[in-house]
C-alpha cells in the first residue's frame, strides 16, 4: 500500500511539473513594457467613417487602456466615444509549443450618439472588453514579443468591408 502511495505521489508531482514547464504566466519578477493595439475600419456605400481602436500602453505589466470609436453614415447618424482607464498585461507562454498569448483589458467606450433627426443621447459602444492575441510564435529573442496581424473581411452583399489590425511590441524589462 505504501509503494502505491509513493508511486501516486510521484506521478502527481511529475504531472504538475510537466504542466508548469509547458505553460507559464508572467513570473512575478518579469516586467514587460510596450504597446498592444487593435484597430478596425469599416467601409461601405452608406458609411462616411467607421473607426474603432483600442490601445494598451504598458509599463512594468500595468498601464493605461484607451477605447475609442468614431462613426458617421450617409443618413446623418453619428457616434463618438473615448474612455481611458487603468489596465494590466496578461501574458502566457507555452514553452513546449514555443507560442505565447497576450491579453490587455480595455475599458468600455462611452460617449454620445446623434441620430439623423438631431437627437443626442448617451452612448456605449462596449462594456469592458480586451485586446486578445493568441497562438503567436516566439521569436529568436525571448525578451521581445512583437507582431502585426491584418485581416480583411468583405465586401459583403451590401458592399461593406472590414479591415482589422492587431499590433504589439513588448520588451522584457528585467
Amino acid at each position: 500500500m505504501t509503494r502505491n502511495k509513493i508511486v501516486a505521489i510521484l506521478f502527481i508531482v511529475l504531472v504538475f511539473y510537466g504542466f508548469k514547464k509547458k505553460s507559464s504566466l508572467i513570473a512575478a519578477e518579469d516586467k514587460w513594457s510596450g504597446t498592444v493595439a487593435f484597430y478596425e475600419k469599416r467601409t461601405g456605400p452608406k458609411i462616411i467613417r467607421s473607426d474603432w481602436w483600442m490601445i494598451g500602453k504598458i509599463t512594468n505589466n500595468a498601464g493605461n487602456g484607451l477605447d475609442s470609436s468614431i462613426f458617421e453614415n450617409t443618413d446623418g447618424d453619428k457616434s463618438r466615444c473615448a474612455t481611458n482607464d487603468k489596465t494590466e498585461l496578461e501574458l502566457g507562454i507555452d514553452e513546449e509549443k514555443k507560442e505565447y498569448g497576450i491579453t490587455v483589458g480595455i475599458p468600455g467606450c462611452y460617449g454620445t450618439k446623434t441620430d439623423r433627426y438631431g437627437k443626442t443621447d448617451s452612448y456605449g459602444l462596449t462594456d469592458q472588453t480586451a485586446i486578445v492575441i493568441d497562438h503567436q510564435k516566439l521569436g529568436p529573442n525571448p525578451n521581445l514579443l512583437e507582431g502585426r496581424i491584418r485581416t480583411v473581411d468583405g465586401p459583403d452583399a451590401n458592399g461593406s468591408s472590414t479591415v482589422t489590425i492587431y499590433e504589439w511590441n513588448l520588451k522584457k524589462i528585467n
